[in-house]
């Protein structure tokens, strides 16, 4: 025969749609040798559910008791149990337990918002905010971007797995803006998913992303045949896409610059802007004894790059050149 109480940490009520519920194990223990019937005359009610059909303790056995807590309301409840072994003896378990109300946020009002401002391509950009339990019990949590929206737009965030928070405890969350692309301005929510099956609003992260985004209106240029002494001259465009204007210089390897050309060879590419550009071919003749092989040498590809300043925003762009002199 025994007599017990039981109180465990305050539990979130149910609201609508959520099932949240705390488990509490009581352990009945038959100490005696012999066999005994063991049953409860406790009804189930909407917040307490005890999981015990009436059954067979071996001597010496011990069985477990679920009893489920699933409160209401953000009240106290109290319970006496009454167990009946062998159809005659009773014993008491007296319960209580407490509804709280689920209170994880920031730690003040001013970062809600966590606003990025307008990034550069290719520079992170961080801030932090602090996540409180001001609930009356610990709270397991993870955060979210339900739609993945935060992700497709290079928002990440530490930490990234599972947490505990025990009241009143804090919690640093360090967000970063990581964006190599264009972004258009943005606003969404980050949420944290716990235990009890409730989704918390924790915040809104805005920013946007401007980036250069430099390309050549051709990829390649064949010059044909162009007569030794004379120049072949082809037009093209330097195209930023971007919305950040950015110097370019164009780099020639040594033997290409002996035949190739290009002005200007630098300049400043306004945002949404082309620049016209002039590629020249000016072949010479091959100097030396194998005249055939050096002349089918200046006839091979050349590899052009367009550098990019500041080099962050874009890696270069290539201009494949080739032509052939001729008499």
């Amino acid at each position: 025969r025994t007599g017990a109480t039981g109180s465990g940490e305050p539990t979130s009520p149910t609201g609508a749609g959520s099932t949240t519920a705390d488990r509490f194990d009581l352990v009945i223990s038959n100490r005696d040798s012999s066999d005994c019937w063991l049953a409860t005359t406790f009804q189930r009610t909407a917040y307490l559910d005890v999981q015990l059909q009436a059954s067979m303790v071996e001597g010496g056995k011990s069985i477990v008791v679920p009893i489920i807590f699933t409160p209401r309301d953000y009240v106290e409840y109290r319970e006496r149990l009454e167990f009946v072994v062998n159809d005659c003896t009773r014993s008491y378990v007296n319960i209580r337990g407490r509804g709280c109300e689920l209170q994880l946020e920031l730690a003040s009002v001013a970062m809600q918002n966590v606003n990025f401002g307008v990034a550069e391509g290719n520079q992170p950009v961080s801030r932090s905010v602090k996540v409180v339990n001001r609930s009356l019990r610990a709270v397991d949590f993870v955060l979210s971007d339900p739609e993945g929206k935060l992700g497709e737009r290079c928002v990440s965030w530490t930490p990234t797995l599972p947490v505990t928070l025990r009241p009143k405890e804090q919690m640093a969350v360090d967000l970063r803006f990581s964006p190599s692309f264009h972004i258009a301005p943005f606003k969404l929510p980050l949420h944290a998913s716990t235990n009890i099956g409730q989704d918390v609003h924790l915040l809104n992260v805005a920013g946007e992303c401007h980036t250069a985004e430099v390309r050549l209106s051709e990829h390649s240029i064949l010059f044909g045949d162009v007569v030794f002494q004379s120049v072949g001259i082809r037009k093209i465009k330097l195209h930023n896409f971007g919305d950040l204007g950015v110097k370019f210089r164009f780099e020639v390897p040594p033997r290409a610059a002996q035949l190739f050309s290009i002005e200007p060879a630098e300049g400043f590419a306004p945002p949404h802007e082309d620049v016209e550009l002039l590629v020249k071919f000016h072949p010479v003749r091959p100097g030396g004894g194998d005249h055939v092989a050096r002349e089918a040498e200046q006839g091979k590809p050349k590899r052009i790059r367009c550098l990019v300043e500041p080099s962050y925003q874009q890696e270069p762009v290539e201009l494949i050149v080739q032509g052939r002199g001729i008499e």
